[in-house]
Order: C-alpha cells, then sequence, then structure tokens
C-alpha cells in the first residue's frame, strides 16, 4: 500500500534510489506517471533526464531522486508544501557530492535568482542546508519537449564536471 500525504491524503511520490547516494537530484514536483507509478522521474521527463545524466557519464540508478513537491502540486502556502520542503531538507541533511536542481520554483526558495539566470552556475554552498554542498540548478528536463535540449546537456556537464573536481 503506497504512502499518503498526512495533510490531503494523496498518493506520495516517495524518494527513490540509494539513500546514501553522492549525488541528489531534486525536481519541483512529480507529474502524472510518476503519480501514477509512485516514483520520481519514471515517465517522459525521467526518460530525458536518464538520457542526459548517461551522456554526461552519470548513472541515474545510482543516483537519490526526489520532487520538493511529493505529490500533484497544489499551492505553495499548504501544508502539503511545507511537508515537501521539509522531507526536501531531511534529504539534504546526509552529506553528498552534489545536489542537482531540476525546476524553475527551486532556486527562489533558496533565496537565489530565477533559473534562467543561474542555469548551469556551480555553487558550493546554498542557504538551507546543513552541509556546503556542490550544487548545480537547470530547467526542468522536460523543457526538451518546448526547446533544444543544449541547456540541459551542458548544464549535466558542468555538475558531472564538478563532481569529478570535488
Amino acid at each position: 500500500m503506497r504512502e499518503q500525504c498526512p495533510h490531503c491524503n494523496r498518493y506520495l511520490v516517495n524518494p527513490n534510489g540509494p539513500a546514501n547516494s553522492d549525488i541528489l537530484i531534486i525536481g519541483e514536483f512529480p507529474g502524472l506517471d510518476e503519480i501514477e507509478v509512485g516514483l520520481p522521474f519514471v515517465g517522459k521527463t525521467g526518460d530525458v533526464l536518464r538520457y542526459e545524466l548517461a551522456v554526461a557519464g552519470i548513472t541515474i540508478e545510482r543516483t537519490r531522486l526526489t520532487n520538493l513537491w511529493r505529490h500533484q502540486q497544489t499551492s505553495n502556502d499548504s501544508p502539503c508544501f511545507n511537508f515537501g520542503m521539509s522531507e526536501m531538507l531531511r534529504e539534504l541533511s546526509t552529506p553528498r557530492k552534489g545536489v542537482l536542481f531540476l525546476g524553475s520554483e527551486i532556486p527562489p526558495l533558496f533565496g537565489l535568482p530565477p533559473v534562467t539566470s543561474i542555469s548551469g552556475l556551480v555553487f558550493d554552498s546554498v542557504p538551507l542546508m546543513n552541509y556546503p554542498y556542490m550544487c548545480v540548478f537547470l530547467p526542468n528536463p522536460a523543457i526538451v519537449f518546448h526547446s533544444t535540449v543544449g541547456e540541459i546537456r551542458h548544464g549535466l556537464s558542468i555538475f558531472s564536471k564538478a563532481l569529478k573536481g570535488s
């Protein structure tokens, strides 16, 4: 039986992958395929992410995957959002080599400019985190359905190189 949100009883999309992985990938919210299956990045966006990570030399099965929103998105002032934030911060309490944030809504939560301004930049630390992680912020991989793959591929290349340098 799948776990349900303690605030609204919607089914949760729980983190997946090794809990102690060196790499944590955090998306914004699960898509319909993810909600149906109960795992992050299993739909078309996950296919894009899996492929582009492989191009960058990163095996998705060795990463920890999660989302800020643990179920279908509602409003950012809901208890469900706060629950998702606390769960994300808990994932960030494990020491890791790097964290890849995917989506436009995440940088402002850390007091950072929009993802369009910081995409592909390497941060040595980000406010609210317990550890000085190497972090990279990129748009959601679903952007390739509306644009080119270049920004995602370039950003993942930067992330991969920064991981090897840490």
